[in-house]
């Protein structure tokens, strides 16, 4: 209850507009927001100019490229050491490649979800005047033509650090095999997917990041591994390859391709 009558109105204007608050957006996410772009459906309509066209998530776009869980396992589905490292090799110059390409493409904004969510509060407002026998019709919510140009362009600041980390891990690569091979190490040690550790900076530097992670590298690149009686090579061929795997991962991570979201009417 009302501690006086003298409160009514007031508290009865404080609930309304608490109500119509719960029915405003205090902010829009970035999942109620799409981006897309028209493609042929299939090579045919491509080569022949066809009509029939269909859309194309920038999501679909963003996954051009295989991220680090994807390449290390097609890697690691090597069965036999000789196709493990072909495929290392293989995947170390595409990853290369990757970090050296320019993308450009301009994609349309989609806004159904969004829409969605502003009808659903649009009807619960107008079901609302209605019961108190003040009906209302809201207009359609309208939006603007937005168009996002998205690139990756090579990091000035970091690419020739990358090009030097992925010199190593091809000089790696050949140890790794090396390895196994004089030492006859037995068994398929070499296909565990090992998780990668990245150590950052306090300043989040990836200029001094990725110098690190190259330093951690020509560590094991000088060190001499031996295999004595007492040991199967198991534990030496896991230390190279956490380190191995973990520059791979901070190549793929540290930003060498830098992105720009530029956003027009």
């Amino acid at each position: 209850m009302y501690p006086t009558p003298y409160d009514h109105k007031q508290v009865l204007a404080d609930e309304i507009n608490n109500f119509l608050q719960h029915l405003q957006f205090s902010e829009i996410k970035a999942d109620a927001i799409s981006f897309f772009h028209w493609e042929p459906s299939d090579k045919k309509d491509r080569a022949s100019g066809g009509k029939e066209m269909i859309v194309i998530p920038k999501s679909d776009d963003d996954k051009r490229f295989p991220n680090f869980d994807t390449i290390q396992s097609y890697v690691c589905a090597g069965k036999k050491s000789e196709e493990f490292f072909a495929r290392l090799d293989k995947s170390l110059e595409e990853i290369r490649s990757h970090v050296h390409a320019d993308y450009q493409w301009k994609y349309e904004t989609g806004f159904d979800d969004l829409k969605s969510q502003i009808e659903a509060l649009d009807a619960v407002l107008k079901d609302t005047m209605y019961e108190i026998d003040l009906p209302c019709e809201l207009k359609e919510a309208v939006f603007p033509n937005v168009i996002l140009d998205y690139r990756e362009t090579p990091n000035d600041a970091l690419i020739d650090t990358a090009d030097e980390l992925l010199d190593l891990l091809e000089q790696m690569s050949v140890k790794v095999k090396k390895f196994i091979k004089v030492n006859n190490v037995y068994g398929t040690g070499y296909q565990k997917k090992i998780k990668p550790t990245l150590k950052r900076s306090e300043e989040q530097d990836n200029q001094a990041d990725l110098c690190g992670v190259i330093a951690v590298v020509k560590r094991v690149l000088e060190k001499r591994y031996v295999v004595d009686i007492f040991s199967d090579g198991s534990d030496e061929l896991s230390e190279m390859l956490e380190v191995l795997w973990a520059a791979i991962y901070a190549v793929m991570t540290l930003s060498v391709l830098e992105k720009q979201y530029i956003l027009s009417l």
